[in-house]
C-alpha cells in the first residue's frame, strides 16, 4: 500500500509538471550512435533500455524502485511493485490518484485515461507482472501534444527489456 501510494504522489507531481518544456542537455549523445544504445540499466532490477534516442532520465528512487525519463513533452514512469494487489487494484489506485478522470481505454492489464483538469494529461498504463513483482510502466503527456508523442512512446516501449 505505502509503495502505491508513493506512486501516486509521484504520478500526481509529474502530471502538474508534464507541460513543462525543458532546455535541451548539454550531454546529449551528438554524430553516429552504434546500432542499439543503451539508454538505462539497472542490473539490480533487472532492467534495460535501448535507443532511447531524445530521452534523458530525470530521477531515480531505489524504494520503491521508480525511475522518470523525459523527452520535451513526453514522460515516462517506470515502478516496480509487490504482487500483494490485483492489476484491478493498481489501475483504480492510480485512476483515483489522478483526480477526475475520462476513461479513454481499458484492458486486462492496461488502462487509458485523461484528466479533466485545465491543462488535461493523457496518461497511459501498463502493467506487467511476474512471480516477483509488478511492474508499471506509465506514459503522460499533455493531452493536446498526445498524438505527436504515440510514436515515442511505442518505440519506447518496445526498448523496454526485462530480465
Amino acid at each position: 500500500m505505502q509503495r502505491l501510494s508513493i506512486i501516486l504522489v509521484i504520478l500526481a507531481i509529474l502530471a502538474a509538471g508534464c507541460g513543462k518544456e525543458e532546455a535541451p542537455q548539454a550531454d546529449e549523445q551528438k554524430g553516429s550512435q552504434s546500432e542499439e544504445t543503451v539508454l538505462y540499466v539497472n542490473p539490480e532490477q533487472g532492467i534495460e533500455i535501448t535507443n532511447g534516442e531524445g530521452w534523458t532520465k530525470k530521477e531515480e528512487i531505489s524504494e520503491p524502485f521508480n525511475v522518470r525519463f523525459e523527452n520535451e513533452k513526453a514522460t515516462v514512469i517506470i515502478t516496480m511493485i509487490s504482487n500483494k494487489k490485483s492489476v484491478d487494484e493498481i489501475k483504480d489506485e492510480l485512476i483515483s490518484g489522478a483526480g477526475e478522470v475520462t476513461i479513454l481505454e481499458e484492458e486486462d492489464h492496461s488502462v487509458s485515461f485523461q484528466t479533466k483538469r485545465k491543462e488535461s494529461i493523457r496518461s497511459d498504463v501498463f502493467i506487467e507482472r511476474s512471480d516477483e513483482e509488478s511492474r508499471v510502466i506509465i506514459f503522460m503527456t499533455p493531452a493536446g501534444e498526445y498524438e505527436n508523442n504515440k510514436a515515442k512512446f511505442d518505440e519506447f516501449k518496445e526498448n523496454i527489456h526485462f530480465e
